[in-house]
């Protein structure tokens, strides 16, 4: 007896390419906010398209468009929804745009791998926004506010991070070593403790997802194929 999934989400092909000044590009990354969707590009062009339902279908048009950072690749986009910002990851360079405009605001970061934003920080503060990201191999804790980012904290590491999530101050990290960790950006000493191990010469680690009692992370075996999902309880 076959048992069938139920169906939660519907997938529509809304967009075939992404053509800039009569080229196709290439999508690295993607950002939802409400009604306006944001894209990344391997060019560095970031857009921006309005999605409208009428009739039971989707409609995606674009509305800005602009060349960030010399044209180097966005590899990241956050919306920073309480200062009206994006954040954005390009060339190394850890950078805020008005979100209504796209022009650049604020300070910049350079040197920066990967960042994460926690999305529900234990002493949040309503006109700034908490995140970490990765300088070599340290972890930064900052406030990002309408003037730029503000550094809290500097945790230094064994070895390289290559992904992360934080959320309430938890920050689970995947290591180029082969081992996920968790990271307590809370507490007043380096607290770190091991979650779970993999073979870095075959997976590719990614963390999707801190929750309060469990973490998403991804085993992405052979490098860029077979992604495996995998629920890892925390060990708090």
């Amino acid at each position: 007896m076959e048992v069938s999934a139920p169906k939660i989400y519907d997938i529509q092909l809304v967009i075939n390419s992404i053509e800039v000044e009569g080229n196709v590009a290439k999508v690295l990354c993607v950002e939802c906010c409400g009604t306006r969707m944001f894209l990344g590009t391997a060019e560095g062009y970031l857009l921006e398209y309005f999605i409208t339902d009428q009739k039971s279908k989707t409609f995606f048009n674009r509305v800005r468009l602009v060349n960030i950072n010399k044209g180097q690749p966005i590899v990241q986009i956050r919306n920073a929804s309480a200062l009206d910002t994006l954040i954005t990851l390009s060339g190394g360079t850890l950078a805020m745009c008005d979100s209504q405009t796209m022009e650049p605001k604020g300070s910049s970061i350079s040197s920066v791998s990967c960042f994460a934003v926690d999305d529900n920080p234990i002493d949040g503060d309503p006109f700034s926004v908490s995140l970490c990201f990765v300088k070599k191999k340290s972890i930064i804790v900052a406030q990002a506010s309408e003037t730029g980012f503000n550094i809290v904290k500097d945790i230094s590491l064994d070895a390289l991070t290559i992904s992360l999530a934080i959320e309430s101050g938890l920050c689970c990290v995947g290591l180029a070593t082969g081992k996920y960790i968790i990271v307590n950006t809370m507490a007043q000493r380096k607290t770190m403790q091991d979650l779970c191990e993999f073979d870095p010469k075959e997976v590719l680690p990614k963390v999707v997802h801190v929750g309060k009692v469990s973490t998403l992370i991804y085993l992405n075996y052979n490098v860029h194929q077979n992604l495996i999902p995998a629920f890892v309880s925390l060990p708090y």
